[in-house]
């Protein structure tokens, strides 16, 4: 994968157009930033850390501009500098593994003003405040449905994650992984949701009741344990923002271990 990083080539820009408006249309260009974009999507297969500029760039590849040429190098020398991204797999328990899943949206924060949502799940054995695992599936990536306010945006993003996250358990299910009692959990930081999901209190929004009647039910049948977590621990923040940290990120490549620490604490023995 570092060897194909190496041999991506930046975008070449014509003399005199390196400092022009950066919504000028960039003639000729669209061919050559899909190639860019299609070989970052590939790349993104392994590593998590580019996926927000990642979608936000392909979302420019229709009429390609110059001030988005210079953003798809920009992002090609950046990825160059930080080098090889490594993706271990530690091994596991298979007699308690569990899935964690967190989850994060930024209404608005797009330059068309709609909402990007991120979804970053792992494979871990959970010991107290610590997990044990790796990175099985994240994805960064605009809302479809248009959100009203902050609590719709995180609510849709809740809503995905724990579509995302019972297709996951399915898989588990269907490879005979023996899973714990509690095996799918989704984390997300927008407190009022979570435990709007464990109330019957309908929210204000009336094109929200299908999503959280959705979540309710997944909550109540047991399929799906929802938790808050605070922003600073919550594993889906950089899927969603412009130069967020990647600290926790890189830790948990690293180390093959995160913190659950700012997870909201709920006896399990009583939920659901």
């Amino acid at each position: 994968m570092n060897h194909y990083l190496e041999k991506l080539q930046t975008i070449p820009v014509q003399e005199g157009v390196a400092d022009s408006d950066p919504y000028t249309p960039a003639g000729g260009a669209k061919c050559p930033l899909r190639a860019i974009v299609g070989s970052l999507t590939w790349m993104a297969q392994v590593r998590a850390d580019y996926c927000y500029e990642l979608s936000s760039l392909a979302s420019k590849t229709a009429h390609p501009t110059w001030g988005a040429i210079r953003e798809a190098n920009a992002l090609v020398e950046k990825l160059k500098a930080r080098g090889q991204v490594e993706l271990r797999i530690p091994k596991l328990d298979t007699e308690a593994i569990s899935l964690v899943t967190w989850c994060d949206a930024s209404f608005q924060n797009r330059e068309d003003l709609r909402t990007q949502q991120g979804v970053f799940a792992s494979l871990v054995n959970l010991r107290g405040d610590e997990a044990t695992g790796f990175p099985w599936y994240w994805k960064s990536r605009v809302q479809i449905r248009k959100a009203v306010s902050i609590p719709g945006a995180e609510c849709l993003a809740l809503r995905t994650a724990a579509e995302i996250t019972k297709f996951l358990c399915g898989f588990l299910v269907e490879t005979g992984l023996k899973t714990n009692e509690y095996a799918a959990t989704v984390l997300g930081d927008a407190k009022d949701v979570q435990q709007n999901v464990r109330t019957f209190k309908l929210p204000r929004e009336a094109n929200l009741v299908g999503d959280f009647s959705g979540l309710r039910s997944d909550y109540r049948e047991g399929v799906l344990k929802f938790r808050h977590v605070r922003a600073t621990g919550n594993l889906a923040d950089f899927l969603t923002k412009k130069d967020a940290p990647l600290e926790l990120y890189w830790r948990f490549l690293k180390s093959n271990k995160v913190s659950l620490s700012g997870v909201e604490r709920v006896d399990f023995s009583r939920d659901g």
